[in-house]
């Protein structure tokens, strides 16, 4: 009997000890959660969905924005979020979706690999203690077989010099430090992406080997002379010549330019490559190289007029 009462009493415990641990990540969120549910909305922000990654490698749920509308280029960000805090992970997921930013949230480190390879994203934010895997060592990773790089930012309790300089040292274009402040973090991110190779302003027009885009007006023009696209095919077009090099899975280039819509099919995407290949001639004989990356996406690349080559990104 006493021994009986010793185990339950230490259950009890237990069970008290694991529910304190739980309210205390919840209440170390819970400042961060308040400020960015405070904040109004961006009338320039469009709600986008997010879906989280569980452990079978699969959507476990969704919330649409709406009508799953696209975002503008360089307005926001497609974003792997790789954290094994479910709690931790939600609420880094609203700050972000309220920020306008689309966001793809993995529970497990090697269901983000899996989906790397075959897919496309703008930045990478990774929790510095993961279970199934060392931070350091996905970042590594990244590093080794992600090209051109994609950036990729640490976030931490860890405060020691030591932790930063090992993350800095192994790739990491920034690190934060927990708790932070929502407003902070969406600044951080959004000078980083100013800092990237792949990133435009939304306002900002794009002139590349004879083209150039208004993405105000939604007008193009081929070496000075007026071409006609449709309002998908600017879009697409300036996704494009953007991101000169850079494989683009059909699936970023999906979310990037029709949102979340299940009605969009893949063939669509090629017609709309097609029809912009044609209208502005991104052709070698006109100094560009489009290709189709099998079983990935597509890439376009500006052709080096003195060898007639391109520079080569793996993807």
């Amino acid at each position: 009997m006493i021994r009986t009462r010793h185990m339950l009493a230490t259950g009890r415990r237990r069970a008290a000890g694991a529910s304190y641990r739980a309210s205390a990540a919840r209440q170390n969120l819970a400042a961060v959660v308040t400020e960015a549910r405070a904040q109004p909305a961006s009338s320039a922000t469009t709600p986008v969905a997010v879906s989280h990654i569980g452990g079978e490698g699969r959507p476990r749920d969704s919330v649409s924005g709406s009508g799953g509308s696209a975002f503008a280029p360089g307005d926001a960000l497609r974003i792997a979020l790789v954290d094994d805090d479910p709690v931790q992970a939600e609420e880094l997921t609203h700050i972000l979706t309220a920020a306008g930013h689309l966001v793809l949230s993995f529970t497990r480190p090697l269901l983000f690999q899996q989906q790397a390879r075959r897919d496309t994203f703008d930045m990478v934010l990774l929790d510095g203690l993961m279970a199934e895997m060392n931070a350091l060592d996905l970042l590594a990773w990244l590093r080794a077989t992600r090209s051109p790089p994609v950036p990729v930012v640490m976030i931490t309790a860890r405060p020691n010099p030591a932790d930063i300089i090992a993350a800095y040292d192994g790739g990491a274009d920034d690190y934060m430090v927990k708790p932070i402040s929502s407003a902070v973090l969406v600044a951080r991110l959004k000078a980083l992406a100013r800092r990237t190779r792949f990133h435009t302003q939304a306002s900002a027009s794009v002139t590349v080997g004879g083209i150039t885009l208004d993405p105000i007006t939604t007008r193009a023009w081929v070496s000075g002379e007026e071409v006609e696209l449709t309002a998908k095919e600017h879009q697409l077009a300036m996704v494009l010549l953007a991101n000169l090099g850079r494989p683009l899975s059909r699936t970023y280039l999906l979310d990037t330019i029709w949102g979340l819509s299940p009605d969009v099919h893949t063939r669509t995407l090629d017609v709309h490559v097609s029809r912009v290949r044609g209208k502005l001639g991104l052709r070698p004989e006109a100094g560009f190289l489009l290709t189709t990356i099998y079983g990935f996406g597509y890439r376009l690349e500006l052709l080096d007029a003195s060898q007639g080559s391109a520079a080569s990104c793996s993807v």
